[in-house]
């Protein structure tokens, strides 16, 4: 065969978060490996911030070490700082993609810094890859963005088939929704688990011997000032489970996060585990 000396393809995909990134993971690989496609990554978000524990690093230790930082400010804790952000990323992500002009852009989720990303993209016709639209989430603004990104996307990669019913109600053609699921299951299915030593060597813990839960307490950034009154619900609940271990994770960068972290953070939780 002659063996057309085609470009490759440039498809550039944005991560803000390490819960958003270990879902891109597989995806990342098999794009960076793909003899017709030139990867691209803008990396912003929690990942670039030290308060969030710095994970670029993660993704520099999977190889993924050539892409654009984008910085956005994180350092306030109100739902209009999630609005002035969004506004800093917007102009930013806008800069980025203009110099960088791939084929397509890869978001995934609901995020407020990648609907940033998704607007910037949109005017600038760059098409749009959306992974994990078509959800619900009640009672967080996420809904509302999640939306907003599918109805500026172009292909549409989902977990299941009423996400795709869904997006297919939003007026999106059939022929450009696929339900590809989850994926996180992949992870699941190829994840290496851990023996309790390594966990509580990897959490830098004391050794876990009884039985544990993991614990995540998200704001509902729909609602105002609530996130006080239902971490106090939250740690009444655990309190009755005296036999367990409980390992707590933060809370994403939205309004009311902090909350959690200052709850958590400090007294007798601070004795038990610790909160990462």
């Amino acid at each position: 065969m002659g063996g057309h000396n085609h470009e490759k393809k440039q498809i550039c995909v944005v991560t803000g978060t390490r819960a958003e990134y270990g879902l891109l993971r597989p995806l990342l690989f098999r794009l960076r490996d793909n003899e017709e496609v030139e990867l691209k990554m803008m990396v912003t978000g929690t990942h670039l911030s030290e308060a969030f524990g710095n994970t670029q690093e993660e993704i520099r230790a999977d190889g993924f070490c050539d892409y654009v930082a984008v910085q956005i400010p994180l350092e306030k804790d109100s739902k209009k700082a999630m609005a002035q952000t969004t506004g800093v990323a917007l102009e930013k992500f806008a800069e980025v993609l203009e110099t960088m002009k791939p084929d397509i852009l890869v978001v995934l989720g609901d995020r407020y810094e990648i609907l940033a990303a998704a607007i910037a993209a949109h005017f600038l016709g760059i098409p749009i890859a959306h992974l994990c639209g078509g959800d619900v989430t009640e009672g967080a603004v996420d809904d509302a963005i999640r939306h907003c990104i599918t109805k500026m996307s172009t292909l549409h990669f989902l977990g299941c088939e009423q996400a795709a019913k869904r997006i297919i109600q939003m007026g999106e053609h059939p022929g450009r929704v696929f339900n590809v699921g989850e994926p996180g299951i992949e992870n699941c299915l190829h994840a290496e688990l851990m023996s309790r030593e390594e966990l509580a060597e990897n959490l830098h813990f004391s050794p876990i011997r009884g039985d544990y839960a993991v614990v995540t307490f998200h704001p509902v950034t729909m609602e105002k000032d609530t996130a006080k009154d239902q971490l106090q619900e939250l740690i009444a609940a655990m309190e009755q489970h005296d036999e367990l271990a409980y390992i707590i994770t933060l809370a994403n960068a939205d309004a009311g996060g902090a909350c959690a972290y200052g709850i958590f953070g400090e007294g007798s939780w601070n004795d038990r585990e610790r909160v990462l």
